[in-house]
């Protein structure tokens, strides 16, 4: 630009600042993006990009920029709002203006720019020595938390909390020196790097104390936790950044372990698709879209959490059972309970909003007409049993008089604006009430002027308007313009008229004028005393909340259990896992044409501790597999669960080691990716442990695969620490013989019936292993090619009519069939052999003849190329060359296979 405005400095004063941010800058009735921000902002938000002396300019509605500010921040963009902080009518010179809150992913407050049903969490994170202070918050709520890790398995233990939390922000020190594991957990957050001088543990130390009104931390728990504390300063402190308040909502810091509930890593999060599926990341098709049925977004939220964390304390498990064990019996109850919980909005977030000064009249309307709800919750409290109702009813507050002063105060459906008056009832304020008499009369007066000055003047098509830049005028049409008076003063003209205005009217005009912007001070006056009224409340309302979550989450497990035909599970400190006809409680719901088929399990660790689940594809094997997951972790955040009967001993951790995929961003193939996973549950695996092994081997030869699947299995059964209790769903038909020789392996698979050239899926799990995998078959199901099925059928009774001609020539192995020859040789590797010699002779042995039919598969293909060569039509020169190439492939195929 040629010539920097004195506006453009004032904004480029801004943008300087607050590099990283799309600056929102205020103009009359726009706020308005400039330069490269208005580039990207016309294109995110699909809004006109224009120029004003050259440069980029686009802006949108004052009035509607909640919005936009959200699909902004939304596509991963910090945004800057900067206001006029002084009445432009009342500016010498330019408006000031200011920053009045910086938008992030992780700092929005308002209900209309977040999940309903999920927390807006944003983290920070320091590390000193390996080991990690954490702080998380979420500013729409209040919610402001902290711990540490400071164990040997510190990394670990951040990284599975990072994945409970599932933050949409991270704040990191500028110089930190985090694991690379950290960011790939936090793959699609926002990182915000701060100066590190915010982590410093005086300054936080400091800052908390004055939050907090307090002189220690102790009474948080704290004050010997410096890495806690540096994490929380400098959350605390950018949250107070952005914000451009003190912070009110934030009342209380707590620190927490991570301690007492089940750990779920972030693969077996994912795999077991508990709150996203893993083909489109969305609810559809999970558990979560089962289990919330909520009545309020403060239940959805509880549910949610509970899913994250579910319980491992006996005694906390058996009171949530209690108390949905009664409100599923109880029918009137349930219903009555859930018919007081749906018109309560979202108190906490609510409450936030008052604490933050940004609610409106309607807000609080919200909060009255929420409240008025809990003397009918507690009076069915009261006929209630178990200790978990006994218990909250005694914790609910009471804010009858709140209540009335609100009703008496606020209209039932206020203005959205709290500037601009019609918030406050009549016969409220007396001063008020006057002012509106004024007001009014000066209305009645103008219908009175305009009827006066029709009847004086002869003027039929007279009317006396209004709009803000001329304010009261006169308006006359085109045909009665020669009728007009003297003492008419001309304002503008139009089309199909012109207007006026007197000295009379404007007098009367300044008057009605007056009593407006008096009874909008006025009214806004009110309105902030009421809601300073609701902001000395806001620990009561807070704790209401809390209740009216909790009671939520259990009349909506009573009521998906009822409905489901789910039944109350034994849950106690055993180790044992008992399961008659239990079902898949999401697979179930899919399911239109068909019943599900529901099977037993029994698992333990003196004699059914490890189950090996053999058949073919699209069985049912892993869905089997997965639903004994799902019920353990049912049980445990305290629902019922899909079956006739089942007894959960609690389960510390869950592992998943559930199908195939590369990490191409890492570098990492199909098979390292289920490498990694594999050692990870055996490294972190305890006694009460439960391990869902689904496949493992698949991304390398066959003959590693069984090798590895076989060591695996073996080191479960055999570790003293480990023990876990495991299902191992896999198609390796050869670790159908580990029973034979470890005592706590179980064999499985599902029946399969067939008939003639088809099969049919039973989807029943019954004793015994298989070597059956019915390939062909499958892949007959999936639509293959006829053609391809034919030559796989011929291929197939080729290999099998081999192998059984061959079964007893297996080398330095007697025996007088493959099968038993087979076994024998599992069974050394299974007792463990002396030397490392005769480990790799015996594995040599096992799988000899599968590698004899690879030669005899790779001899037929040649045998079959040989005979269609026509040697009369080849020159001398080309059958030298193809019998070149015959002799390389023979020799390349066999030195493969070696």
């Amino acid at each position: 630009m040629s010539r920097v405005t004195p506006m453009m400095k004032q904004y480029l004063t801004f943008k300087r600042k607050y590099s990283d941010c799309l600056i929102l800058f205020r103009v009359g009735d726009f706020f308005e993006l400039f330069g490269d921000d208005a580039k990207l902002g016309a294109k995110i938000l699909g809004i006109t990009l224009t120029a004003r002396s050259g440069e980029p300019l686009a802006g949108v509605p004052a009035k509607a920029v909640d919005a936009y500010m959200t699909t902004l921040v939304k596509h991963g963009y910090k945004v800057a709002v900067v206001d006029q902080i002084e009445d432009a009518s009342e500016a010498v010179g330019l408006v000031k203006r200011g920053v009045v809150r910086i938008l992030t992913p992780g700092t929005l407050t308002e209900s209309a720019m977040l999940n309903s049903n999920e927390n807006n969490y944003i983290v920070s994170i320091f590390e000193k020595g390996k080991k990690y202070g954490l702080a998380l918050a979420d500013v729409s709520t209040g919610e402001f938390k902290v711990t540490h890790f400071i164990e040997t398995a510190a990394l670990e233990e951040l990284l599975i909390e990072l994945n409970r939390i599932n933050p949409n922000e991270c704040l990191v020190s500028e110089k930190h020196n985090l694991s690379d594991s950290i960011f790939e957990t936090l793959e699609n957050v926002m990182i915000s790097k701060l100066e590190d001088y915010r982590f410093s543990f005086d300054s936080s130390y400091q800052l908390l104390n004055e939050h907090f009104m307090t002189k220690s931390l102790e009474g948080f728990g704290c004050e010997d936790k410096p890495l806690a504390v540096s994490a929380a300063g400098a959350l605390l402190d950018y949250l107070m950044e952005t914000q451009k308040s003190k912070l009110d909502n934030v009342r209380n810091m707590s620190l927490y372990s991570t301690k007492g509930y089940m750990v779920i890593d972030p693969t077996s999060f994912k795999s077991l698709e508990l709150t996203k599926n893993t083909r489109d990341n969305s609810s559809k098709g999970t558990l979560i879209e089962i289990l919330d049925k909520s009545c309020t977004p403060l239940g959805g939220r509880f549910i949610r959490r509970e899913l994250h964390r579910p319980l491992v304390d006996v005694p906390k498990i058996n009171e949530r059972l209690d108390a949905v064990d009664e409100f599923v019996g109880n029918s009137f109850a349930r219903e009555d309970m859930r018919s007081a919980l749906k018109p309560i909005q979202d108190l906490e977030r609510l409450a936030s909003q008052i604490s933050l000064r940004r609610a409106n009249a309607r807000d609080i309307i919200s909060i009255k007409n929420s409240l008025k709800a809990i003397p009918t919750i507690t009076k069915i409290l009261q006929t209630l049993q178990s200790s978990a109702s006994k218990r909250i009813v005694k914790e609910f507050h009471n804010l009858k008089s709140l209540i009335t002063k609100i009703e008496t105060a606020i209209k039932e459906s206020p203005s959205a604006t709290i500037k601009d008056g019609g918030i406050i009832k009549s016969k409220f304020n007396k001063e008020l009430d006057d002012l509106r008499e004024i007001s009014e009369g000066g209305r009645k007066w103008i219908i009175q002027y305009e009827l006066e000055e029709k009847t004086k003047t002869g003027i039929k098509a007279l009317r006396v308007e209004y709009n803000r830049m001329l304010g009261y005028y006169i308006q006359v049409s085109k045909n009665y313009l020669n009728l007009v008076p003297e003492n008419y003063v001309f304002k503008s003209e139009l089309t199909s008229g012109k207007r006026y205005i007197t000295s009379e009217l404007k007098e009367y005009e300044a008057k009605i004028l007056n009593a407006k912007d008096q009874i909008n001070d006025l009214e806004y006056k009110l309105f902030c005393e009421i809601r300073d009224a609701v902001h000395n409340e806001i620990a009561k309302i807070l704790i209401n909340a809390e209740k009216i979550a909790e009671l939520d989450c259990l009349t909506t497990f009573a009521e998906v259990s009822r409905n489901n035909a789910y039944v109350r599970p034994t849950v106690n400190s055993s180790v044992k896992i008992s399961i008659k006809n239990g079902r898949h409680p999401v697979v179930e719901k899919m399911l239109l044409e068909e019943p599900f088929i529901p099977n037993d399990t029994t698992m333990d660790n003196k004699s059914d501790q490890i189950l090996i689940i053999t058949g073919p594809n699209m069985s049912g094997k892993s869905t089997y597999i997965r639903q004994v997951a799902l019920i353990a972790l049912l049980a445990q955040i305290g629902c019922f669960v899909p079956a006739e009967k089942a007894t959960i001993g609690v389960v510390d951790r869950i592992f998943t080691r559930i199908g195939a995929s590369d990490d191409i961003s890492k570098g990492l193939s199909t098979f390292l990716v289920e490498m990694n996973e594999t050692a990870n549950i055996l490294n972190n695996a305890t006694k009460r442990s439960l391990i869902i092994l689904d496949e493992i081997g698949r991304g390398t030869s066959t003959f590693d695969g069984v090798s590895i699947a076989w060591a695996v299995a073996e080191y479960i059964h055999n570790s003293e620490k480990l023990g876990a209790k495991t299902l191992f769903a896999t198609h390796y038909h050869q670790l159908i013989d580990l029973d034979k020789y470890l005592d706590r392996v179980k064999n499985y698979s599902v029946q399969v019936k067939k008939k003639e050239d088809k099969i049919l899926f039973l989807h029943k799990i019954v004793p015994g292993g298989t070597d059956k995998s019915y390939g062909i078959q499958v892949a007959k199901l999936s639509g293959m090619p006829d053609a391809v099925i034919s030559r796989a059928k011929e291929i197939l009774q080729f290999l099998e009519i081999q192998s059984s001609s061959e079964g007893d020539a297996i080398e330095d192995v007697k025996g007088p069939k493959a099968d038993s020859i087979q076994t024998d040789l599992l069974g050394q590797v299974a007792a463990g052999s002396k030397t490392s010699g005769d480990n790799l002779k015996i594995m040599q042995s096992i799988f000899q003849q599968s590698t004899r039919d690879e030669k005899d598969r790779i001899n037929e293909e040649i045998i079959e190329e040989l005979k269609e060569i026509s040697i009369e039509n080849l020159t001398p020169l080309e059958a030298l060359n193809k019998l070149n190439k015959i002799i390389d492939r023979i020799k390349n195929s066999h030195k493969k296979i070696k």
